[in-house]
């Protein structure tokens, strides 16, 4: 470990915040090549380098000055990497898990074609109802399976703005195919 690194550790652990921020600033580069090359993800990538740092905030106790640090720190940034990786893995195993239920939900009910194909028509007509972002939203949200961070990015907006506009966009379709099956 060179002895730039070795001195900014030490001020961190002694409580200078600035001394983490130099070291956030040395290493991002590294963290960045790590995580943006298996998310490929921007949005994505930014929040998971942030997780990466704070871990290493947390445990930087507990690094050995005698190890490379920048080894050690790699290693955390492909573990977060990894368990990100397996966390949407298991999302998409959910969302194809629920698809295959529903699937034999409507199959198993009768006229279940007809019901599937009413609710389709509504859906479609619904869709085309709800303003643009609206609509712009709900496809990067369940045909893109992006979340609320990475939807933001790309709307320019916030992900709490995001995550109401869904929620709006969601009770709007609800009440619009409700009422159009309803009266057929």
């Amino acid at each position: 470990m060179t002895g730039t690194t070795t001195g900014i550790i030490e001020r961190v652990l002694a409580g200078d915040p600035k001394a983490f921020e130099q070291l956030v600033v040395d290493w991002q580069i590294e963290v960045w090549k790590i995580v943006a090359y298996a998310l490929r993800d921007q949005a994505a990538s930014e929040d998971l380098m942030q997780q990466v740092f704070l871990n290493v905030y947390t445990h930087l106790s507990s690094f050995d000055p005698d190890r490379d640090f920048g080894a050690w720190l790699r290693s955390i940034a492909r573990n977060e990497v990894r368990k990100e990786l397996r966390r949407r893995s298991r999302y998409a195993q959910r969302l194809e898990h629920y698809r295959a239920w529903y699937e034999r939900q409507l199959a198993e009910t009768p006229a279940a074609e007809s019901r599937a194909g009413a609710l389709r028509t509504a859906l479609d007509h619904c869709r085309e109802g709800l303003g643009p972002r609206a609509r712009e939203a709900l496809e990067l949200r369940y045909e893109q399976a992006l979340n609320a961070p990475a939807i933001a990015s790309r709307l320019q907006r916030s992900a709490a703005a995001v995550r109401q506009l869904l929620v709006r966009a969601r009770q709007a379709l609800r009440r619009c195919i409700e009422t159009r099956t309803d009266h057929e």
